[in-house]
């Protein structure tokens, strides 16, 4: 029985690494496969919504909803307007820079005077950037471009296959299903089920929590006086997705853009900031998603091999990767401790079983009915240890 468990693991570790080389290969189109998933998974709670609803009120819904998206899509053009003129002032404020200002409250930490005298002035370094023409910047912005219309074309494949698998779920289910065999089929379809509503779940948590930071950071800054509010809101609740480290990094881009603006920067940015952050995380973050599988550390370290090997662009795959991953193990975990308990749960109900009988012999008008029970009993006990005989 061990060889044979031992040559059947061999062989599912080989068929998994051969089909993990083949899908590397084709990787661009399996991520697109993922993203598509998980959006749908997003999106399925409006789709179940509409099921045996009229005609009529699902077309309402829909423009509805088609109206929402353009509300937002309007607000996040405007915002994206307001952050190039954000950036075109943090330009000229480089460029026109000759030294590195500094903050009283600044200036008198040793290391902090150290490391700028350490560096050229700004606007040294932006004359180097596009100096000769731009060699140094434009092929940066070559890259980003491409890149750029690289995701948009990838957002609508997306789109179109989250609608697909949305409208086909049973269809789709049913297909990968009856690649496996019939006993662990509706096993498999319960761990897929949790799989999915659970990245739904967090990936609409994700957005909510992405907007929101961004609109009270924008707006909070905004009256501090900062003159790229939207740019630093952007900034802070991308950095505050990232888990374990997320309030870290935040800290650091609102210290980078404080020092970069031609007004004197006081710690009360930093002090606002960190403090919003901290409010949200403990009152607000756990009223819109209770996370059952909380592992940041698993999340970190997602993120950091995608970012390694596939490049940031597709670091939006870790939080959803690090869910399924969690739901899987803690299923086989479940199975693996389960099957260790078995034959003593079998021992101790036969041991009960051997008391009872006893009890049942030392009474003089025992009823049929009890012994039959009795009977019945050990016939279910034995057939429950030859199973466990044949499986274990």
């Amino acid at each position: 029985m061990d060889n044979k468990r031992l040559i059947t693991y061999a062989a599912a570790f080989s068929l998994i690494a051969l089909i993990v080389f083949i899908l590397w290969q084709v990787k661009e189109v399996v991520i697109y496969f993922l993203l598509s998933l998980v959006l749908g998974a997003m999106i399925r709670p409006l789709a179940d919504f509409l099921k045996g609803k009229t005609w009529y009120f699902r077309l309402l819904s829909i423009f509805g909803t088609l109206l929402v998206f353009a509300g937002i899509g309007y607000s996040l053009y405007l915002a994206f307007m307001r952050m190039s003129q954000e950036l075109n002032l943090l330009t000229n404020t480089v460029s026109n820079l000759d030294r590195w200002f500094l903050p009283p409250w600044l200036e008198r930490l040793g290391f902090a005077r150290t490391l700028i005298e350490l560096l050229p002035p700004p606007g040294e370094l932006f004359k180097i950037a596009t100096s000769n023409g731009g060699n140094l910047i434009l092929p940066v912005l070559q890259n980003f471009s491409l890149n750029l219309v690289k995701t948009l074309s990838g957002l609508v494949i997306i789109i179109f296959l989250s609608i697909y698998w949305t409208g086909s779920q049973d269809r789709f289910e049913r297909l990968w299903l009856s690649l496996l065999s019939v006993e662990h089929r509706q096993r498999a379809r319960t761990i897929w089920r949790e799989i999915d509503d659970n990245m739904g779940d967090y990936g609409r948590f994700l957005l909510a929590k992405f907007f929101i930071s961004w609109i009270l950071i924008s707006v909070g800054v905004y009256y501090i006086r900062t003159p790229y509010p939207v740019l630093l809101g952007l900034l802070v609740a991308l950095a505050n997705l990232l888990p374990v480290i997320g309030i870290i990094i935040a800290l650091l881009f609102t210290l980078a853009i404080g020092l970069l603006s031609s007004i004197l920067f006081y710690p009360w940015l930093l002090a606002f900031v960190f403090a919003m952050l901290a409010l949200l995380d403990i009152f607000v973050w756990p009223k819109l998603y209770r996370d059952k599988w909380d592992a940041p550390i698993l999340r970190l370290v997602i993120l950091l091999i995608l970012g390694e090997t596939l490049g940031l662009t597709w670091l939006v795959l870790a939080p959803p990767l690090a869910v399924a991953v969690q739901i899987i193990w803690d299923s086989i975990s479940g199975t693996f401790r389960r099957t260790s308990r078995q034959p003593e749960r079998i021992d101790s109900l036969k041991n009960h079983k051997n008391e009872l009988m006893r009890a049942i012999n030392e009474l003089e008008n025992a009823s049929p009915a009890l012994e039959n029970n009795i009977t019945r009993l050990s016939g279910l006990l034995d057939e429950a240890q030859q199973y466990l005989d044949e499986t274990i």
